[in-house]
């Protein structure tokens, strides 16, 4: 915005060439947000209670999910937590309320 070249153009330039940078400002933004928030890590296992059945899920692994936001995409690192004959669960999803799914 203060380059020689961009203090020539008109302003309605300056604008449309200042929209896209300032969404990418954003979703650095949000992707900085997201980190910060950590991994969703509970320790070595996660108790799921089910009525009375408690059933601990000791298998840990690293998954990264990709979501849509208005500012464009970000990547989102957690901790996914499973067993035998169970699927993954992972905290940090719930914390931040994200969809089951995102369809494209």
């Amino acid at each position: 915005m203060a380059s020689p070249s961009a203090l020539q153009l008109p302003l309605h330039l300056v604008e449309q060439q200042q929209d896209p940078k300032g969404r990418e400002v954003q979703r650095l933004l949000l992707q900085a947000h997201v980190q910060l928030r950590g991994s969703g890590d509970v320790g070595p296992a996660l108790a799921v209670v089910d009525g009375e059945s408690l059933t601990l899920l000791p298998h840990r692994r690293w998954q990264r999910r990709t979501l849509k936001t208005v500012f464009g995409l970000i990547d989102i690192d957690r901790i996914g937590y499973g067993g035998r004959g169970h699927q993954s669960i992972h905290p940090l999803d719930a914390d931040l309320q994200l969809p089951q799914r995102c369809f494209s």
